[in-house]
């Protein structure tokens, strides 16, 4: 039986992140690169194997939509927001692309696990389309630069975040129903933060999921 590390995405532990990703070097997000392709190239064949390319997947997405993060504490170009943002959206495309070539598989809970990953991407696209795309510019500048405009459609997507942690939260608790029905078991976690470069005391900020100087 195969012990697969649990996935806590952006749960309240895990909101301050800075640093550069250095993707390159990443074996483990290699690892997660490769479950995610062979994922969508329909290759799983167990729920275990099915929810190890899920989880790819997630990770992929997790990672690209944390690096907005980064990339607003370092006050980055507008071009780096959209090429993040593509590349995040592209992903998330990727993943509800590849759900539905499972759809004939009778596992334990398989249906249920698609929807509720659905809504996790839903809840991703709806962010980074509705808030992050229109504050790219204003994010590669420095906070004391945003108009009033601005800034309440930054109080907006607080507001929106709050609600994908509840998503994200369900996505999560339902790991364990998913593994204990398909016969394995969850163990650990993967923390993104471990990937990234922590700053000094001074240079901490909070996430744009946390009450910011915006």
């Amino acid at each position: 039986m195969k012990i697969i590390p649990i996935f806590l995405l952006l749960l309240l532990p895990c909101f301050t992140v800075y640093g550069q990703i250095d993707e390159s070097e990443n074996e483990e997000l290699k690892a997660y690169k490769k479950d995610a392709e062979e994922f969508r190239k329909g290759e799983a064949n167990s729920g275990e194997s099915y929810f190890t390319g899920v989880l790819g997947n997630v990770i992929l997405i997790d990672y690209y939509f944390r690096k907005f993060t980064i990339l607003d504490y370092e006050d980055a170009p507008e071009k780096e927001f959209k090429e993040n943002i593509t590349i995040c959206l592209s992903n998330c495309k990727e993943l509800k692309k590849a759900l539905p070539k499972y759809d004939k598989k009778e596992w334990p809970l398989r249906e249920e696990f698609e929807t509720i990953t659905n809504n996790w991407v839903d809840s991703i696209e709806y962010l980074v389309k509705t808030y992050i795309t229109p504050l790219a510019e204003p994010f590669s500048r420095p906070d004391d630069t945003w108009t009033e405009e601005e800034l309440e459609l930054h109080d907006t997507y607080l507001t929106a975040y709050d609600n994908y942690i509840i998503i994200d939260e369900n996505w999560v608790d339902f790991q364990y129903e998913f593994a204990k029905n398909n016969n394995f078991l969850l163990e650990g976690q993967v923390s993104l933060d471990d990937w990234l470069e922590t700053p000094t005391e001074e240079e901490a900020v909070e996430t744009p999921g946390g009450d910011n100087e915006k």
